[in-house]
């Protein structure tokens, strides 16, 4: 199953003519569900940039932080804290600038704690959203191992246009079992050892 099966089959299972323009809308909001509810090692990317920069942009694809360490000798792995605690911080024992040791994600950056004082070289593992299905994208990595996955969820966003059709909470079991089970699988495989993609980015 492709993209365009993909929307041939929901149109199938709905039967509604007028419905067919709004599949990939469906597809469109279904991704954005899996976005919020998938961890996979699949989704899972490295990316490191060499700055001394307070504020560091995210990766357009960022959903979530696995890890951020500087690439120091030894490597130093950050620690998360809130924006409130970063305040703190700074206004008190790291008010000077020096090795950071702490980070907070502040609206579409990372902020580190203390401000650096050289350029380090920070190595970020994160999870990445899921490359967009279109006509010019058929397949990606969910779509080609859990197709029921994006079938499922496309067909509970035609919800709302189908009332109280009986079919609706079948699919919504189906969708979450489905869903349960790739994260299951996804933390099963994480811990055999599975490397996260690596790739450079300027930050």
């Amino acid at each position: 199953m492709n993209y365009a099966t993909l929307k041939t089959f929901i149109a199938g299972e709905l039967n509604r003519q007028d419905l067919a323009a709004s599949i990939p809308i469906f597809i469109e909001l279904a991704e954005a569900g899996l976005n919020r509810a998938l961890r996979h090692r699949r989704m899972l990317e490295r990316a490191t940039n060499t700055s001394s920069d307070h504020f560091l942009a995210l990766p357009d694809d960022f959903l979530q932080a696995k890890n951020i360490q500087l690439n120091t000798d030894p490597v130093t792995v950050l620690t998360y804290v809130t924006m409130e605690q970063a305040d703190l911080l700074r206004s008190g024992k790291y008010s000077v600038p020096s090795q950071p040791r702490y980070y907070t994600i502040v609206g579409e950056t990372i902020e580190f704690t203390p401000v650096p004082d050289i350029d380090y070289t920070t190595e970020l593992t994160y999870y990445v959203k899921l490359e967009t299905l279109a006509d010019t994208v058929l397949s990606n990595w969910l779509h080609a191992a859990y197709p029921d996955a994006y079938l499922y969820g496309a067909l509970l966003h035609s919800a709302p246009y189908l009332k109280d059709d009986a079919r609706i909470p079948i699919w919504d079991g189906i969708y979450q079992r489905t869903i349960e089970e790739i994260n299951r699988e996804g933390d099963r495989s994480e811990v055999s050892g599975a490397t996260p993609r690596a790739r450079t980015f300027v930050w």
